[in-house]
């Protein structure tokens, strides 16, 4: 029996080790598609990020698949690689879609299961969002197991916070993958639209008076003050009020997806 349970043992800290290696190239991927080292349509290999991670190919393609499963990558024709679904506008406003469902619903779980710990973080993220200045700022980002991305962003981490301050690792893990998704036309749109006058208007007042980070402390409140009705009323209208939700259903016309992304 003793020789059974210590076979069981090395088993489970064998798939531990093979969960954290897949883990650790999900992280990566992401990464490296959310700073736009690999862009939309263009192809990831197995061979290749194996040799790049230095890791065997079985857990890079768990991690890959993970991808394509949660929708974040595609299999190319043949399933010899994957890339980066194309941006385009029907894209976006599903994506978006996508947000507001699961966003207000992690909002209402966080306003009925958030603890005095999980407030208090909450309000040191936004204090630390408060004091940040007009720019984008590069801070560590925390996910829903405490890992770190880097290069992100405060106003993320906070999304991530009330995200695993509800506590539903199924609906945590969709929301993920549809946020990095929304984050690639944040990127898009940052990097390479010329806005018309009344949308840049629209995004410099929010940037100069850091109006995401009050929006934010409203939503804290309300988490602390345990009311979920209002927590996820507060998140719809936080997503409404952003640059981008604008873009994609006031002003498509901006948006140009043909041209390449560079």
């Amino acid at each position: 029996m003793r020789a059974y349970w210590q076979k069981m043992k090395r088993g489970l800290a064998m798939t531990e080790e093979k969960e954290n290696s897949s883990n650790a190239v999900l992280r990566h991927v992401v990464e490296m598609v959310v700073s736009g080292e690999v862009l939309p349509t263009e192809v990831l290999y197995e061979t290749a990020m194996a040799a790049y991670t230095g890791l065997s190919r079985t857990p890079v393609r768990e991690a890959l698949s993970r991808l394509v499963n949660e929708g974040f990558l595609s299999q190319t024709k043949g399933k010899r690689g994957y890339v980066v679904p194309p941006l385009t506008l029907a894209d976006m406003r599903n994506v978006y879609h996508a947000r507001e469902c699961a966003e207000s619903k992690l909002a209402y779980l966080a306003a009925e299961k958030a603890v005095k710990s999980d407030v208090e973080a909450l309000t040191q993220i936004n204090e630390d969002e408060s004091e940040a200045s007009p720019n984008f700022i590069a801070a560590p980002l925390y996910t829903r197991r405490g890992e770190s991305y880097s290069a992100v962003g405060v106003n993320v981490k906070f999304h991530m916070s009330v995200a695993h301050i509800a506590d539903n690792k199924y609906l945590e893990r969709i929301y993920e993958m549809i946020y990095w998704r929304s984050h690639l036309y944040t990127h898009y749109i940052i990097s390479r639209l010329r806005m018309p006058p009344e949308v840049e208007e629209i995004f410099e007042l929010r940037r100069l008076e850091n109006t995401a980070a009050k929006e934010h402390a409203e939503l804290t409140e309300a988490i602390a003050m345990r009311d979920a009705d209002k927590a996820a009323a507060l998140t719809l209208k936080h997503l409404h009020s952003t640059t981008y939700y604008t873009i994609a259903f006031r002003h498509p016309e901006t948006l140009d997806f043909s041209a390449p992304i560079a």
